[in-house]
């Protein structure tokens, strides 16, 4: 190194050339002087650069998003029949306004859920309990038009409304309060529900909506499957 770098001065030729010095040693090779005291011959660097340049470049691919499946099954539904489903327990599980005020212990929802099937007419009937007397006061009335969302477990969501003649009850005796009332399910929302468990709830309440997790989630499935 000492030698080559005699050499060059000796020679006294170079230049350089974007921060790094060129010379031309007593051999007539060209090498390349770098500022933190290095040396490389201009042929090595080159032949460096083309390799660089001659790697296949790597292709990235974005995997695929999941495509949506239409359900399998075929919907038939008997218009002939007038049937009910048993009601069963959807969930019973804390209410956050009522915990707020209550303590998670007492302040808690209960949802009940049934299927019926009016000649062709396929509904679903829900029952609320909540363990407060004055429950219109936390909750409002269920009135016609409520929503109440199903979300599956595909994602997707079913925004079910409340009809007419809905029952409601607030005994401060026994403090508690009753809600029940029914929603008709159209044809493309049966489809769903028939292909798709059910994790949580969303009920439109006053002021604003709760959601709930469900305590078993193809319980409206097998509801609805057993009116059709």
């Amino acid at each position: 190194m000492k030698k080559l770098i005699m050499a060059l001065v000796c020679i006294g030729f170079g230049y350089t050339v974007m921060a790094q010095t060129k010379a031309i040693t007593q051999y007539g090779k060209t090498v390349i002087l770098y500022e933190n005291g290095t040396w490389k011959y201009e042929s090595d660097v080159n032949k460096a650069d083309v390799a660089v340049k001659e790697q296949p470049a790597v292709k990235v691919t974005q995997p695929e998003a999941p495509k949506a499946v239409a359900p399998k099954v075929e919907v038939k539904v008997d218009a002939s029949k007038n049937v009910s489903s048993d009601k069963q327990q959807l969930f019973y599980t804390i209410s956050p306004r009522l915990a707020k005020y209550f303590g998670e212990a007492k302040g808690k929802a209960k949802c009940d859920v049934s299927a019926s099937n009016e000649n062709g007419v396929i509904k679903l009937w829900f029952e609320w309990q909540v363990n407060v007397g004055e429950g219109n006061r936390y909750f409002g009335y269920l009135n016609e038009g409520k929503r109440i969302t199903l979300h599956l477990l595909n994602g997707l969501n079913v925004d079910l409304f409340y009809g007419d003649g809905n029952i409601e009850k607030f005994l401060e005796k026994y403090n508690m309060s009753y809600y029940k009332g029914h929603c008709v399910v159209s044809q493309d929302q049966l489809k769903l529900l028939l292909n798709n468990p059910v994790l949580n709830v969303t009920m439109e309440w006053k002021k604003k909506d709760e959601k709930y997790e469900v305590e078993q989630t193809d319980l409206i499935m097998n509801a609805l499957k057993e009116v059709m």
